[in-house]
C-alpha cells in the first residue's frame, strides 16, 4: 500500500479546500485532474429525478425535445415558471394540481426548457425593452430599504407565516361548527313553532294546529310511579 505524501500539489490542495478532505489519496493521477473538470457529483440527483417526471409529462404533451425544434418564447415561459408555479408555490401550494408534482420541479423544468433553447438559437426574445441603467440599482433601492427599516425601528408588528394558517383553519372550523350548531337551534324553534308549541310552558302545551296531539304531556306524573311495572296491556302504552 503506498502511503499519502506529505506534500499536496495545487490541484491536490484544491481538491481537500473544495471538498474539504485533508486526506487527499495521490496515488492516483485521476484525482489531480478530474478535480478540474464539470462536476456532476455536485448535483442533487433527487431533485433531478423529480424534475425528470415533469419533463416527462411535458414530452407526453407536446412531443420530446418539442422545445429544440419549435424554440422557446421568453414571456410564455417567464409567466409559466414564475407567473404560475414559483407564485402558487410562495403563496403555500406545493402541488400542482394539473399534474400533482411539485410547483419547484415544474419551474425548473421550465427554465431547463428555457436555457436550451437559448443553448439551440431558436429562443424568442421578447423580454421588455431595456429602461435607464440605474432602472435596477439595487445598491440604490437598498439604502432606501435601510432607511425604512431605520423609520419603523420602534415597531415590533408581527409577521404572519404559512404556520398561521393552521390556526386559521382551526379557527374556521370551530366558527363553522358554532355556525352549524345555531342555524339547528333556528330549525328547532321553526318548528315548535310550526306545531303550535311555546318551549316555555312546553309541560303543558297543546298544538291548536293539529288539536290535542300529545295529552300525555299534559298527564301529571306521580312521585311513586313505577314505569318498570307498567302492565303491557295498560293505557300508558297504548
Amino acid at each position: 500500500m503506498i502511503e499519502n505524501q506529505t506534500q499536496l500539489t495545487a490541484d491536490e490542495q484544491h481538491m481537500a479546500e473544495t471538498f474539504g478532505n485533508k486526506d487527499v489519496p495521490t496515488s492516483n493521477p485521476k484525482d489531480a485532474v478530474g478535480v478540474r473538470k464539470v462536476a456532476f457529483s455536485v448535483l442533487p440527483w433527487r431533485v433531478l429525478h423529480r424534475v425528470a417526471l415533469a419533463m416527462l409529462e411535458g414530452a407526453l404533451k407536446y412531443g420530446r425535445h418539442n422545445y429544440r425544434a419549435a424554440g422557446a418564447r421568453a414571456s410564455v415561459y417567464f409567466d409559466a415558471v414564475v407567473a404560475r408555479h414559483l407564485s402558487d408555490w410562495w403563496e403555500g401550494t406545493d402541488i400542482d394540481p394539473d399534474s400533482g408534482l411539485h410547483h419547484i420541479d415544474k419551474a425548473i423544468a421550465g427554465l431547463m426548457v428555457l436555457r436550451d433553447s437559448m443553448l439551440q438559437g431558436n429562443f424568442i426574445d421578447d423580454r421588455p425593452m431595456l429602461g435607464p441603467d440605474d432602472a435596477l440599482d439595487f445598491e440604490k433601492l437598498n439604502k432606501l430599504a435601510a432607511s425604512l427599516h431605520d423609520k419603523h425601528a420602534d415597531k415590533s408588528p408581527r409577521h404572519y407565516t404559512i404556520k398561521d394558517s393552521a390556526k386559521d383553519e382551526q379557527d374556521k372550523a370551530s366558527s363553522a361548527s358554532r355556525v352549524g350548531l345555531l342555524a339547528k337551534q333556528a330549525a328547532l324553534q321553526a318548528l315548535s313553532k310550526q306545531l303550535g308549541f311555546d318551549r316555555a310552558a312546553f309541560g303543558n302545551a297543546q298544538s291548536p294546529k293539529y288539536g290535542d296531539t300529545f295529552p300525555a304531556l299534559n298527564a301529571p306524573v306521580a312521585e311513586s310511579a313505577n314505569f318498570d311495572h307498567v302492565p303491557l296491556d295498560s293505557p300508558a302504552n297504548k
